[in-house]
Parts: C-alpha cells; sequence; structure tokens
C-alpha cells in the first residue's frame, strides 16, 4: 500500500509541476511530496536506501569518532527549519526544497538507529523512537 501511495503522490505531484500551471502553487506540491516521500521511506526499498545513506554517512562519522546516527539526528536538525523557511520565504516548491523533504523521512530512519538497516518502516521508527533516544544515552 505504501508503495502504491508514494507513486500516485509522486505522480500527481510531478503532473501538477508540469502539465497545470493553475495548481502550481507550493502548498499544493509540498504536502503531496511530503506524503509520497513518508509513503517511500515506509516501504523495504525506503529502508533499503535509508541503510545505503547511513553506510555513506558512516564514513564520515568514523573518521570524526561518531555515529552515523549523530550526524543524520544533526542533519535532520539543521535540514528541516532550511526547508520550512525555503517554503515560506519564496512560496515556492523549488528544487533545493523538495529535495530535502525527500531526504528528511530516510535521515529520520538513519538517525533512529539500527532499525532502517533491520528493514523497519518510517511509522515503526517514529513510534519506538523514545525507546531508540533513550537506549542510545545509556
Amino acid at each position: 500500500m505504501s508503495y502504491f501511495v508514494a507513486i500516485v503522490s509522486f505522480a500527481l505531484a510531478l503532473l501538477l509541476m508540469k502539465k497545470w500551471d493553475k495548481w502550481r502553487h507550493w502548498w499544493i506540491i509540498a504536502p503531496l511530496i511530503v506524503i509520497g516521500a513518508g509513503a517511500f521511506a515506509n516501504t523495504s526499498l525506503g529502508a533499503w536506501v535509508a541503510d545505503g545513506i547511513g553506510g555513506i554517512l558512516s564514513l564520515p562519522a568514523s573518521l570524526a569518532g561518531m555515529s552515523a546516527s549523530l550526524i543524520a539526528t544533526a542533519l535532520v536538525v539543521i535540514l528541516t527549519p532550511l526547508v520550512i523557511y525555503g517554503y515560506v520565504h519564496d512560496h515556492k516548491a523549488d528544487t533545493p526544497e523538495l529535495l530535502g523533504t525527500i531526504a528528511l523521512p530516510l535521515l529520520f530512519l538513519v538517525a533512529t538507529g539500527p532499525l532502517a538497516a533491520q528493514g523497519a518502516g518510517l511509522f515503526d521508527s517514529a513510534a519506538s523512537l523514545g525507546t531508540s533516544l533513550f537506549g542510545g544515552l545509556t
């Protein structure tokens, strides 16, 4: 079901951006991209992509003596206000804002720790965020 929601919302957003100029407002496109990105991150393919992002982030993390989860958390904390500011500032759904919106759920999966590597979805990770944070602190 998540695949279907992701495909439909991304296709609808693409159609609105390319074909129908009347409906090409950021407040219509952004929620469709958020729904599609969340649905994609909830799939097994999204968990696999998040695991790849975690592998890429683990390279600089190992050089600095940190974990990839910590870097992903920092990226989520930095990227969230930047994406919101990008939408609100110029009232356009530009490419950097759209890419940031798609990357946020995947980075969230990496930030929650080993859940993405085990194939858990975004909503399972969000549900167990408190336990993951508490376990990481101890």
